[in-house]
């Protein structure tokens, strides 16, 4: 069984966010040792539009080049509504077991079979 990572928005955000701070660079160090370990992280579509919504609303451009960039090393969960009531749940559960809130809680980690 291989694990697969879901980032959520608030991870997304911070690993697209060119302001260095040690946040981001906490969050950008632990998607590289995922990287390293082997572990798939995804971008559902719907965190990619949630920040890119943000980042647009804000004229943040160098943000959105990072978000862009981004989809060259990692593969996005198209949204369909089967999708949309997954991440429902699962956001649900992870909200009432990992409180209170850090970079490391804002993720949704499940795991498939392989």
């Amino acid at each position: 069984m291989s694990m697969v990572i879901l980032l959520d928005a608030g991870p997304l955000g911070l690993i697209t966010n060119p302001k260095a701070s040690q946040e981001t660079r906490e969050c950008n160090q632990w998607l590289e040792s995922l990287a390293v370990k082997g572990i798939l992280v995804k971008i559902p579509e719907i965190a990619d539009f949630e920040v890119r919504r943000e980042l647009l609303r804000a004229d943040k451009f160098k943000g959105i080049e990072r978000l862009n960039d981004l989809q060259k090393y990692l593969d996005y969960v198209p949204l369909t509504t089967q999708t949309a009531h997954d991440l429902d749940l699962l956001k649900r559960r992870t909200w009432l077991s990992l409180l209170p809130w850090s970079f490391s809680t804002r993720l949704i980690m499940i795991k498939f079979g392989t």
